[in-house]
């Protein structure tokens, strides 16, 4: 019966529909014919209609503007605010005197409770100086943004995960590691945006300073009065380029050895658990060589920052990097003929894991094989000042020639390094903050190799801010190496970043301790940056293991410096082992580049 049902049913239908399309043919008394037209013209009456209901559908709570020292909010329930923001203390004082509150659940205003899901934020202005934000609430007809809202507790958007939408903080700070699609806008606290991190709106940040490390990217407007402290540039960085899962950069550098040497950097990756390749390629026209780097990283577990790469090179390479950058090498290179750091050849390859453990601390664990080979310094090159000055040879401080000490010959090692980074946290907030570095260091023995040697170093720093104004930096280095040493792997005090009221690299030796102590009073503040007083005190010793331990022989120096801007130090030091001995005048770019 029912397929009877259904069969006279289906025989039906013609009939159904030609009916209905000879009423609404003859409706009204008029024929028309209905055609595709007529729904296309009717689908965009009808997105018109929803786009203007929607228009409409969000009601303003309330604007918050601030400025240089002022923060205002006028709600439209008649509260009105307007404190100051030179700390973040006293910008959470405030917001709580009135009687609109931002909570962990929404914004309570005027008796009401309006959820997070039904609120939206708008920032409609971002200067350098002024900022505006628009709270409003959505009908549920609306489609609000998505919102991270967080009050009295930090935000936090982890690496590797994307945001879509914006972030809100109050009373508390927020950490983005990640990408954040929209806005973020953090009052009463301090903003941290780490090294991978991406921000594809804008950034307010009232009553509290901005830290932007590594190479993180702010594609909007920023709006920060307490501060933005910016990562160091290098003479490229600025033009880095990136396309898609491709990031790639021009070099440059200019030395005694390699003369004028341009080249590109390229790196690919397709998403964060794949491979990443990062080559780069330089052709120096003093040493008439080719060179490059080839390096393939791999994250070996979702669960964990467990990491793996190899690579291979042929390289013009030194071990000063940590005493003075490559860019600020070039830089007094090419200007007076100075060039601070020693070099050798090295072409090999490296194999390495490293583990990071809480974005603090760093375990690496490294096999390294490299054929050393003696490096050609010129004299001759040019340089803009000092016509008649030529560059140094290769390790010309050490006591002997240095030709018959220059590496040559494989060497083979093992290397373990154990660091802890500096805790994310603004230089305005009184407290502590230090980082560490360990470094174990084996060639030779059962590695084979030209080479037979052990090394040691520990490094640790730590710097003390009282809020604004006082900073204190304290820094301990102590090494060792023994047996058969190439020149490179000695340690050098004197000059920049050691020994600064003695000369570059004049005190060598197989074992060193470094003491330093340093206070900065910053006496002038701006949005150019800070202008810094400086008082330092170092003090240390370099020589052979068996005489190390004579207390004679420790080298002291005093000084004082001034910065600006948070990038050019100046500095006038004298060593106070002789009282004939001239004071030295040094420049540091260091926190320019």
């Amino acid at each position: 019966m029912e397929r009877n049902n259904h069969q006279r049913a289906t025989s039906a239908l013609p009939a159904v529909r030609e009916r209905i399309a000879r009423e609404i043919a003859h409706a009204g008394g008029h024929r028309f014919r209905i055609t595709g037209e007529c729904f296309i013209y009717t689908a965009l009456i009808l997105l018109i209609l929803v786009a203007s209901a929607n228009a409409q559908t969000s009601r303003t709570l309330g604007i918050l503007t601030a400025d240089r020292e002022f923060v205002d909010w006028r709600g439209t329930g008649g509260d009105t605010l307007r404190g100051r923001h030179d700390s973040s203390e006293e910008l959470t004082k405030t917001l709580h005197a009135f009687k609109t509150v931002w909570a962990p659940d929404g914004l309570h205003t005027s008796g009401r409770i309006i959820p997070t899901t039904s609120l939206t934020v708008k920032v409609t202005a971002v200067t350098t100086t002024r900022a505006e934000v628009v709270f409003a609430e959505a009908d549920s007809t609306a489609m609000p943004e998505d919102l991270l809202w967080s009050s009295g507790q930090m935000a936090t958007v982890a690496a590797g995960d994307v945001w879509l939408g914006s972030v809100v903080v109050f009373d508390a700070g927020a950490t983005v590691l990640g990408e954040v699609t929209g806005d973020v806008i953090a009052i009463g606290g301090d903003l941290s945006i780490g090294e991978a991190a991406t921000v594809r709106g804008d950034v307010i940040l009232i009553g509290g300073t901005l830290r932007q490390s590594g190479d993180a990217k702010i594609y909007g407007r920023v709006f920060s009065p307490g501060g933005h402290r910016r990562p160091r540039l290098t003479l490229t960085r600025a033009w880095e380029f990136e396309d898609g899962r491709f990031k790639w950069a021009p070099t440059v550098s200019y030395d005694r050895v390699d003369g004028l040497r341009p080249g590109a950097r390229l790196g690919f990756q397709r998403s964060q658990f794949t491979p990443r390749l990062e080559i780069w390629s330089g052709y120096g026209f003093a040493s008439k060589r080719w060179q490059f780097r080839v390096e393939l990283r791999q994250r070996l577990l979702k669960s964990a920052d467990l990491e793996a790469a190899g690579s291979i090179f042929r390289l013009t390479s030194t071990e000063d990097d940590s005493v003075v950058s490559g860019t600020e090498n070039t830089i007094f290179a090419v200007l007076t003929g100075t060039d601070y750091r020693d070099y050798f050849g090295a072409d090999g390859g490296e194999l390495a894991v490293t583990y990071k453990y809480r974005e603090r601390s760093v375990l690496t664990v490294r096999y390294r094989n490299i054929d050393y080979r003696r490096m050609k310094a010129h004299g001759e090159l040019w340089h803009l000042f000092r016509a008649d000055h030529d560059f140094r040879p290769n390790f010309s401080t050490l006591p002997v020639d240095a030709d018959s000490l220059e590496p040559h010959g494989r060497a083979s090692s093992a290397i373990i390094e154990l660091g802890m980074v500096p805790r994310e946290r603004s230089g305005t907030l009184v407290g502590l903050n230090g980082q560490a570095l360990l470094i174990l260091e084996v060639a030779g023995g059962l590695l084979g190799g030209r080479y037979d040697y052990q090394r040691f170093i520990a490094d640790v720093s730590g710097w003390w801010d009282s809020g604004r104004w006082h900073h204190v930096r304290l820094r301990a280095l102590y090494g060792i190496a023994r047996h058969e040493l190439p020149p490179n792997k000695l340690f050098y005090l004197g000059g920049l970043g050691t020994l600064p009221g003695y000369s570059q690299k004049s005190l060598p030796g197989e074992e060193v301790f470094l003491g330093q102590v340093e206070y900065q009073f910053n006496y002038w503040k701006s949005n150019l940056g800070d202008a810094a007083f400086i008082l330092f005190t170092d003090f240390g010793r370099a020589a052979s293991t068996d005489r190390f331990w004579h207390l004679s022989g420790v080298k002291a120096d005093i000084g004082i410096g001034m910065q600006f801007a948070g990038a050019v130090r100046l500095d006038v030091a004298k060593g106070l082992d002789d009282t004939k001995r001239d004071m030295r005048v040094s420049l540091r770019l260091a926190s320019l580049l």
